[in-house]
Formats: structure tokens, C-alpha cells, sequence
């Protein structure tokens, strides 16, 4: 079993490096569905828009689970996909992480005073 100790020491050994690049958008690759599905990459690129996702790991006696979304059928982007809570940064947003816990707390009522963020 996975301990909280190892996954915030894995984090921390990030720090500076590509987490870093990620979250201020210095030299970061951009990442997306095309990167397992390489039919995409012939897609129009154009369209794309930075975004953020939160990976909410829950801490239970038993181990982490990991909380995910379905998104709804009608949805005109990603219908029916199972997904991390998360989405589009806005203006408004000081960083991708303000983004994605803002977006948490949107789609599945999670309040930020209740998340640690770990990297």
C-alpha cells in the first residue's frame, strides 16, 4: 500500500521540474486526449484552451481511493467520458490550481477549504 509519506515525497522530488513548467505555463509541452490516441494529433489543434484537472485522492483506513466524474451524455465536449473534477482555466483563476479547485468544487460540490493540494 501506498502511504501519503511516498506520494508527497514523489511530489516534492517534482518540485522545479515538469509540475512546475505545468503550472506556470514556462515551456510546458501541452498535453492532451492526443496524447493516447494518435489519430488526434490530424484533429484541428486550433481549439485548444488551457485547462486543469484535480486527481482527489481520498485517505481511508484502507488505502487512497481516487474520486472521478462521469460528464453527462449532452455534454457537446467529452460526453459520457469518466474524468478528474476539473476544466477550463479562467480569467479569473490565479493559477491551474485555483482552476482546478474551483472546477472541483462546481461539478462535484467538493469545498477547497476541504483539499490539500500536494503538488
Amino acid at each position: 500500500m501506498v502511504s501519503r509519506r511516498q506520494i508527497e515525497s514523489r511530489l516534492a522530488a517534482q518540485a522545479g521540474t515538469a509540475a512546475r513548467r505545468v503550472r506556470t505555463a514556462e515551456g510546458a509541452r501541452l498535453r492532451g486526449d492526443h496524447d493516447f490516441d494518435v489519430t488526434l494529433i490530424e484533429a484541428d489543434m486550433g481549439n485548444r484552451r488551457p485547462a486543469a484537472v484535480l486527481v482527489p485522492l481520498v485517505e481511508r483506513a484502507e488505502g487512497f481511493t481516487v474520486i472521478l466524474t462521469q460528464r453527462t451524455e449532452h455534454l457537446p465536449d467529452h460526453a459520457g467520458q469518466v474524468a478528474f473534477p476539473g476544466g477550463r482555466v479562467d480569467a479569473t483563476d490565479a493559477d491551474a490550481i485555483a482552476a482546478a479547485l474551483r472546477e472541483t468544487e462546481e461539478e462535484i460540490g467538493l469545498a477547497r477549504a476541504h483539499i490539500e493540494p500536494a503538488g
